[in-house]
């Protein structure tokens, strides 16, 4: 396996973990850039003789690899006043842009998605997480394979529409969970219930839904038709409608799904 000399755009929760876990993979981080210097300061500090700048100019850089992590929104004017080496292979890290974007800047081009849930506070290791290729060219895939299979024991060669599908699959599983997570949260608070009491109760939901499959692990009153349970429940959160709203279309959703009446 080759090691490469990357170059990271961003300095973000994809740009920190990525280019740490990079470097960990055996691969040089020659540049880090950042709209703030500072910040990009305070990654490239993390990492091996890397330098940081505040500028799109990597036409002397020793790069091979560029590796674009910036928000969806924000590819687009990257590209615009990106100058690269030539040759040089520019990737993506978003999960719902097309490739396409990047034809633009480069012949040599690719996306290289993690699928995973990534924080500049929470630093994790990438053994475990799936990394979704697509490339332009043959020689391009085998130099994100390289790079992904030095990271990740999953590695998965998705199209872009597949990868707009995972990304979709991905809102539902992390974002609107993690969302469900915070309004239980208000919830305790509200009764001044301590927030560790249901640490054990995310942790056995999510463990259950793997080990299972999610259908064979839903259980509440909204699947066994408990009517008397949900209209008490809706009836504690008349305080707050948009609350009681989310409660009773998850409800309904759960209901429908398993062929359950709430009427």
């Amino acid at each position: 396996m080759a090691d490469y000399k990357v170059a990271i755009i961003g300095t973000g929760n994809v740009a920190t973990n990525l280019a740490l876990a990079l470097e960990t993979g055996g691969h040089f981080i020659t540049e880090i850039y950042g709209r703030d210097l500072a910040q990009a300061m305070d990654l490239a500090n993390r990492l091996y003789e890397t330098e940081p700048q505040d500028y799109l100019d990597f036409s002397e850089s020793e790069a091979g690899v560029f590796f674009i992590c910036v928000s969806d929104n924000a590819i687009t004017q990257v590209v615009e006043h990106l100058v690269l080496p030539e040759n040089a292979i520019v990737v993506h890290t978003a999960g719902s842009v097309p490739i396409d974007v990047l034809d633009s800047i480069a012949t040599f081009n690719g996306v290289f998605y993690p699928l995973q849930s990534l924080s500049k506070s929470r630093v994790i290791s990438f053994e475990n997480v799936p990394i979704c290729i697509e490339a332009s060219t043959n020689e391009v895939k085998a130099v994100l394979i390289d790079l992904a299979t030095s990271m990740s024991n999953f590695v998965y060669e998705l199209n872009s529409e597949e990868r707009n599908a995972a990304h979709l699959a991905a809102v539902f599983i992390n974002n609107f969970s993690n969302h469900l997570f915070a309004l239980a949260s208000d919830i305790a608070k509200d009764s001044e219930l301590p927030s560790e009491i249901f640490n054990a109760l995310i942790i056995e939901t999510a463990q259950k839904a793997i080990e299972l499959g999610p259908d064979a692990a839903q259980t509440g009153p909204a699947k066994r038709g408990d009517k008397k349970v949900v209209q008490k429940q809706l009836k504690q959160l008349s305080h707050n409608a948009k609350l009681q709203s989310i409660y009773l279309s998850m409800s309904e959703s759960i209901a429908n799904r398993y062929g359950v009446d709430l009427a």
